[in-house]
């Protein structure tokens, strides 16, 4: 829990800091003391629990289970005030069509661009019983504590051009084996689908992919002593902003028994397969 919790206060700094919504600042963070004291008296500990229960079961795509986390996280979306989108389509796996659903909740729908917090909601089908706890409910369970707890502080994000966007993919486990067409099939038809739809922004022809400032997925979340390094040179300020968040934190009494940097200021040259790269090789 002090992972998670010390994690969801860097995550919070991010998304409400002007600096940060306002510029890709390769400077960092400008955190205001107000803003630590206000982020350190959220209650995250004992409130985040109750989301996260819902979403410990086993959750395969075409189960009963798998339908009620969907609804669950779409409708408490839609009660905090997020436009809910269920993007439904047919996927082909190994072992036949299976139904699936991403959800994509939206601030502001009508905005020019977008930054985008993301996870998958489905679990793998293993022979035990097996409920992806790390992969992916926590991932999921922060975002949406997140939504709940700065639903006052993100309202200005209704009406701003620059807004906020959760995707929830499905199907990012594969069926039989990993694989680049049995793997990440919500994550691949999104990417897709935003490609192809078309309008006209600014006089010029731009596509929903366009209109993604940066994109940040969560997954394998909630393990103790975490260690994140930089693997994108394009992202490179965002990633110095959460080195700063971190170090700022460090200083004050939020991240108690806290005894290891999370966020380590070295670049690595690696590919890592995962929901971030259907949208990663496409620009």
């Amino acid at each position: 829990m002090l992972f998670i919790y010390s994690f969801f206060l860097l995550l919070t700094i991010i998304f409400t800091t002007s600096q940060i919504i306002s510029s890709r600042s390769k400077q960092g963070a400008i955190i205001s003391q107000d803003t630590i004291y206000k982020l350190c008296h959220m209650g995250i500990a004992q409130d985040f629990k109750p989301i996260l229960d819902e979403l410990l079961i086993e959750r395969v795509v075409g189960t009963s289970n798998h339908e009620f986390v969907k609804m669950f996280i779409s409708e408490e979306m839609k009660s905090l005030g997020w436009s809910v989108e269920l993007d439904s389509f047919k996927a082909k796996t190994p072992i036949g069509i299976r139904n699936m659903t991403n959800i994509i909740a939206t601030l502001n729908p009508t905005a020019d661009r977008y930054i985008v917090v993301a996870c998958h909601y489905d679990s793998k089908k293993m022979d035990f019983y097996f409920v992806g706890a790390t992969d992916s409910a926590v991932p999921c369970a922060m975002m949406m504590y997140m939504a709940k707890t700065l639903q006052q502080r993100l309202e200005v994000y209704k009406t701003n051009p620059l807004s906020l966007m959760m995707m929830f993919f499905d199907g990012e486990e594969a069926f039989v084996e990993w694989s680049e067409v049995d793997s990440l099939y919500g994550s691949r038809h999104l990417a897709s689908k935003m490609e192809n739809i078309k309008f006209l922004h600014n006089g010029r022809q731009i596509n929903q992919l366009q209109r993604i400032e940066f994109l940040m997925l969560l997954d394998l979340l909630g393990t103790k002593n975490p260690a994140f390094y930089n693997y994108f040179l394009e992202t490179t300020d965002l990633y110095r902003s959460m080195v700063t968040a971190e170090k700022v934190l460090n200083k004050t009494n939020c991240l108690a028994e806290y005894n290891k940097e999370y966020f380590i200021p070295k670049t690595v040259n690696t590919r890592i397969e995962d929901d971030h790269m259907p949208f990663y090789e496409k620009g």
